[in-house]
């Protein structure tokens, strides 16, 4: 079989990396199909004009993949290996994701698998050891890594002819210097600035589902939840969402909330769109009314009736913002 009858399933995050793996695979005439995995952000239109509009530029073939329940449900709460600096169970992550793309290899009969991990680029997740054991627990040597090739044992692509490993790349650490020259080789425009990575590895996203993690564990709904918005914990446990502008309230207005209320305010009054937990006491649905008021243009004296679950409660809002502070949780 030919070069150009070979097909690589590559793990495509839609950052320059993995964009640049997928070329310099196309590049010696291999189709590349990109998987794009959901782990729990949801796709919103514009990311996936972003993700289609990189996938062309890096000659690669889009397709997004929904693992959010499977990852949330088997990997986020219990890694084998680990968490990172923050929430990021990025060793297990891998891995998981390379299961999936080698089901999803063995299942359309293609040949390869390969990604944009950079040796060293990342001290918890892309040193020696990671790689290795991203392997072993998932494609073995179907795995190819063409920004660090060089510096790495031959995959089953390059032993076998597939690809030649003299095109491909020897890049380690963590400049970009050589990364940026490729891009410029290329004319590839439509790629973000190095990030630190997904949400999960973000602090004050982190902080927040750690927090939550100690109450009910977040399911794939109630992660994209911890985005958005204000989020305080009430005395007896229960959590409320509050809108901060425009655009975060009509997030939370289309948001699935299977474990929460949507707070009604009352007509005539401006104020943020809200979310409580179901799972809420007396007390605590008392003090989200007057939380909620207290970030609407409400007047301190008077008292306003909102629907809560169709049960009207009539509050006023506390003094101040300051006094709303000491129920935020961390990061929010």
């Amino acid at each position: 079989m030919s070069s150009s009858a070979r097909t690589a399933v590559a793990l495509f995050s839609g950052g320059l990396d993995s964009m640049l793996a997928c070329r310099l695979i196309a590049d010696q005439g291999i189709r590349v199909v990109a998987l794009h995995f959901d782990i729990g952000f949801g796709i919103s239109e514009a990311k996936r004009a972003w993700l289609e509009q990189a996938a062309t530029e890096a000659r690669a073939e889009l397709h997004i993949v929904d693992i959010a329940d499977q990852f949330i449900g088997e990997i986020l709460y219990n890694p084998k290996h680990g968490y990172g600096s923050a929430f990021n169970p990025c060793i297990d992550c891998h891995a998981n994701m390379f299961r999936h793309a080698e089901r999803y290899r063995q299942d359309h009969g293609y040949d390869f698998l390969i990604s944009g991990e950079v040796l060293g680029e990342r001290p918890f997740s892309q040193n020696r050891q990671a790689l290795g054991i991203v392997a072993k627990e998932s494609a073995q040597d179907r795995i190819l890594r063409p920004l660090s090739a060089k510096l790495l044992e031959p995959s089953l692509a390059e032993q076998k002819g597939w690809v030649k490993r003299d095109d491909l790349e020897a890049i380690s650490g963590r400049s970009r210097k050589r990364q940026l020259q490729l891009v410029a080789q290329y004319g590839i425009s439509a790629y973000e600035s190095p990030a630190g990575g997904c949400l999960y590895t973000d602090p004050g996203f982190a902080m927040r589902l750690k927090e939550a993690s100690r109450y009910t564990p977040p399911d794939s709904e109630e992660i994209k939840l911890l985005k958005i918005g204000r989020h305080l914990r009430l005395p007896e446990g229960a959590k409320l969402i509050i809108g901060r502008n425009a655009e975060e309230n009509h997030a939370l207005l289309e948001a699935s909330c299977s474990r929460y209320h949507r707070i009604e305010m009352p007509e005539g009054l401006i104020g943020p769109v809200s979310l409580l937990q179901k799972s809420v006491s007396g007390a605590d649905r008392a003090l989200a009314a007057q939380l909620i008021l207290t970030y609407a243009r409400s007047k301190p004296t008077e008292y306003y009736t909102l629907q809560i679950d169709q049960t009207p409660i009539t509050a006023q809002p506390l003094a101040s913002k300051s006094e709303a502070a000491q129920y935020l949780i961390l990061g929010a």
